[in-house]
């Protein structure tokens, strides 16, 4: 994953409203048909319901073991950032830098404005994004840990997986997610890291003569 970033300014992190009502009840329906075993992060599961980051099935399911994919992990991410403004970047059609993501593909235009836009992905060096390939740990706490503000010195370049993993701990992105950097991501524990990224983690500013600051959570 190779993702060295650009300076952008990144929206706020906030708990907008990504659903409708409507959107809003099917997901939470979709939760209360699964035994608890089933999800060890309830309350990020719920969180995450509740705002439409993560919605549940056409079939009625939220399906937590479900592995997540690149995209998917996107398209998370950009609903927590974006609230109802969600909307407004999904449209197919939409042309990207990744010679794998067809402009017809369903996520072109959440995986442009994540690079374009946000500075977080930057896919392979052989030009492709992969898009539906399962999201690793590290994966996901690189895209997350830039939404916080990280690596405007691209400190992530150097030993990039150590470098990530070490952050997101010392971050608490990690907090209650115990998986290896290559691990796959089920919804379950990507829905928990995203829950840290909002609830638990201080955002940073930089600049050049200060270096990072601290914003609050």
């Amino acid at each position: 994953f190779m993702d060295q970033g650009r300076e952008q300014e990144l929206p706020t992190i906030h708990m907008g409203v990504a659903a409708s009502n409507m959107e809003k009840r099917a997901a939470r329906e979709a939760l209360e048909g699964i035994p608890p075993e089933k999800i060890k992060h309830s309350d990020a599961a719920n969180l995450l319901s509740d705002l439409g980051i993560a919605k549940g099935y056409s079939d009625g399911s939220y399906k937590p073991e479900k592995t997540v994919t690149r995209a998917e992990m996107a398209a998370f991410i950009c609903r927590m950032l974006l609230g109802e403004g969600y909307e407004t970047i999904t449209n197919t059609g939409v042309t990207t830098k990744f010679k794998d993501v067809a402009s017809n593909h369903w996520a072109a235009g959440v995986i442009n404005y994540c690079y374009a836009n946000l500075g977080i992905i930057n896919g392979y060096p052989d030009g492709t994004f992969k898009p539906d390939n399962t999201v690793n740990t590290v994966e996901a706490a690189t895209m997350l840990l830039k939404v916080l503000g990280y690596n405007k010195e691209n400190e992530f370049a150097k030993d990039w997986s150590a470098t990530v993993m070490r952050t997101a701990q010392e971050a608490g992105l990690l907090a209650d997610v115990n998986l290896a950097a290559k691990t796959g991501l089920a919804r379950d524990s990507a829905g928990q890291m995203i829950y840290n990224a909002m609830m638990n983690c201080q955002t940073k500013s930089h600049t050049i003569a200060l270096g990072y600051l601290n914003n609050g959570t």
